[in-house]
Parts: structure tokens; sequence; C-alpha cells
């Protein structure tokens, strides 16, 4: 499944849900710069720093950038 944050943004606000941020919770494996969601291989450019671990394990990110003139990008929770 392919994840579309522009997407999802746009049918909450449609459907008169507030919303402040998105987290997205998954096992991730943080490789030049890009978060890659396992096992889909999909990539979301990484915001801030990375973390010291960066083999793959399960972490929380905020979503930056959901609405449509924004690229998407995560930045590490935990």
């Amino acid at each position: 499944m392919k994840l579309d944050f522009h997407e999802l943004a746009d049918g909450l606000r449609r459907n008169n849900v507030g919303l402040d941020f998105v987290e997205l919770e998954a096992t991730v494996v943080i490789e030049n710069g890009q978060v890659v969601i396992q096992p889909t291989g999909q990539r979301f450019p990484l915001s801030g720093d990375p973390p010291k671990e960066m083999s793959a394990t399960r972490r929380k990110f905020k979503v930056l950038g959901y609405t449509p003139i924004e690229q998407t990008t995560l930045q590490v929770l935990r």
C-alpha cells in the first residue's frame, strides 16, 4: 500500500476533521537521508538529524509537508 499523506490530509479536511499533525509509526531503515519503509520500500526524505542507530527498527515520525504545495518529509520522534 502506497502512503500518500497529501491525499490523507485532504480527505480528513473534507470530512471536517481537525488536523494538527500526522504521525507515522513503522519499521524502517534510514539510508542516505531517506526513510525506507519496510517491507514496501517506499521512501521519504528525512528531516532533521538522523538517529544514531539506522538499521531496521520500529520508529515513530512526525510527517512534515502534507499539504499539496509541500514536499513530504519525516522527522524522527522516537
